[in-house]
């Protein structure tokens, strides 16, 4: 396929807007992973799981110990990341939304607008004391 899809980013790296490559994984290759209809993360060097965890309901972290670079991979098979480790929170929430924050990550965290995210001790969520919906 030779369709570059035009996407932000695109001149960091020569991936972003392309298919990505079906590369083997060892467990899985990465087409087999596609399958899901799931967002999937390549992250051989194992450092992005703090980052990821917000989308971990949308996104499969996999290959830690693979022989490949880190990309960012969209359900339909099109890389949409990779490279800079400094854009992949942002192309997180570009392509697969806001992140869902649980009570254990919001402690500490602040949200888009700068305000504190914290539990209540119920599962949910208060932004600046007001409940909010995940």
């Amino acid at each position: 396929m030779g369709i570059r899809y035009p996407m932000l980013g695109a001149e960091a790296h020569p991936l972003i807007g392309l298919p990505s490559p079906d590369l083997d994984l060892g467990s899985a290759r990465v087409h087999e992973l596609l399958r899901s209809g799931r967002g999937v993360l390549l992250d051989p060097a194992d450092g992005f799981a703090e980052v990821t965890g917000p989308w971990s309901d949308r996104v499969d972290r996999v290959g830690q110990g693979a022989d490949t670079e880190s990309m960012l991979i969209r359900p339909d098979g099109y890389v949409c990341w990779a490279g800079r480790s400094d854009d992949l929170e942002p192309a997180l929430g570009r392509w697969f939304g806001e992140p869902c924050w649980t009570d254990v990550q919001a402690v500490g965290r602040r949200d888009a607008h700068d305000r504190r995210l914290v539990g209540d001790g119920t599962g949910r969520l208060l932004h600046g004391g007001a409940i909010a919906a995940r």
